[in-house]
């Protein structure tokens, strides 16, 4: 969660346009790559799994897993 003081004090286009958190853009994204061809499991796996193991961090999220962030 972002500082609600740091996101005061943000231009009104990263306000609205924060990457980092979840919003409308996620979604829109889930809905076009579905409609392009992609199944949604393999949506949802690109957007868990590939991107913690493209960052090195497969041990520590991207799956549901005993002892990962989603166990706590």
């Amino acid at each position: 969660m972002t500082d609600p003081d740091a996101v005061e004090q943000m231009s009104p286009t990263l306000r609205t346009d924060r990457l980092t958190e979840l919003g409308e853009g996620h979604f829109l994204w889930f809905r076009a790559m579905v409609e392009k061809g992609m199944t949604p499991m393999t949506a949802i796996v690109s957007a868990t799994r590939n991107i913690a193991a493209a960052y090195h961090k497969l041990d520590q999220f991207g799956t549901l897993e005993a002892g990962k962030s989603a166990d706590w």
